[in-house]
């Protein structure tokens, strides 16, 4: 990914004393580390988002239900009632 050996000879090529090469490839590594996604970062974000859309879904559809259900009663009540 970040090849930091790469890294310090361009740096001392360009006249940066090998040890502050080496202490700014550390830091470039530490950042990444703790600020960019990796792969694997977002496959698991992916798996937790399509979790919890599953579950909306889930909820969504007995609420759907739900409601016909109770409109289906509504109409043989009436139905009933008004000898339709």
């Amino acid at each position: 990914m970040y090849d930091t050996h790469k890294f310090v000879i361009k740096m001392t090529q360009a006249g940066m004393p090998q040890s502050q090469a080496e202490v700014l490839a550390e830091a470039h590594v530490e950042l990444m580390e703790t600020t960019l996604a990796t792969k694997q970062d977002l496959k698991d974000l992916k798996a937790e988002m399509t979790s919890k859309i599953d579950q909306a879904i889930i909820k969504i559809v007995g609420i759907i239900t739900a409601v016909m259900v109770a409109l289906a009663a509504l109409m043989a009540f009436f139905m009933t009632f008004l000898k339709f």
